[in-house]
């Protein structure tokens, strides 16, 4: 890019929790031959558990009208290899939003894993005969498919009732 352009370019790249890492960091920031670019980018919840320990009363108020209902907490945090400034917000709306979703999704999730134990049973009442019967691992295969939205695996727990060649699964 310095090369293209003839000098360091004065841009801000930003970017979500999944593009980043310590290497990436290293790569913008200009040390040993980078590219000194300034950055905004999103940290998973493990990659800074302290923000997430911070009491929402110690959070200030956004004053402009567009974040209306929005508060924030900045620091200074150690993150990727990097002394960085955090900042991590809280959105009331928002978070209701991604309940919804979550709980959309748990519905769905349910009533697939359902359809699933009833195809497991028809089998094993001998009415269903097309196709391969199902063995543990590919019901275990299917069951990470279906858990595989965002928390699912958390929210839905499988209990396995092996009863001789019968495979269950309870939800729990």
């Amino acid at each position: 890019m310095i090369i293209r352009l003839g000098k360091e370019p004065d841009i801000t790249l930003i970017f979500d929790r999944g593009n980043n890492s310590a290497e990436s960091i290293q790569l913008l920031k200009g040390e040993d031959g980078g590219l000194n670019i300034h950055y905004v980018g999103g940290l998973k919840q493990t990659q800074c558990p302290e923000l997430y320990a911070v009491p929402k009363a110690d959070y200030q108020t956004l004053p402009e009208e567009e974040f209306r209902g929005t508060s924030a907490y900045r620091r200074d945090i150690h993150a990727l290899g990097q002394e960085v400034t955090a900042v991590i917000t809280n959105n009331p709306e928002l978070v209701r939003g991604q309940l919804r979703g979550i709980l959309r999704n748990r519905q769905k999730c349910v009533q697939e894993l359902k359809e699933l134990q009833e195809n497991l049973e028809q089998w094993e009442r001998g009415e269903k005969k097309k196709g391969r019967k199902p063995t543990r691992e590919s019901v275990e295969k299917k069951i990470s498919r279906i858990l595989s939205k965002e928390y699912m695996d958390r929210l839905i727990i499988i209990e396995w009732e092996d009863e001789g060649r019968k495979k269950k699964f309870g939800l729990m």
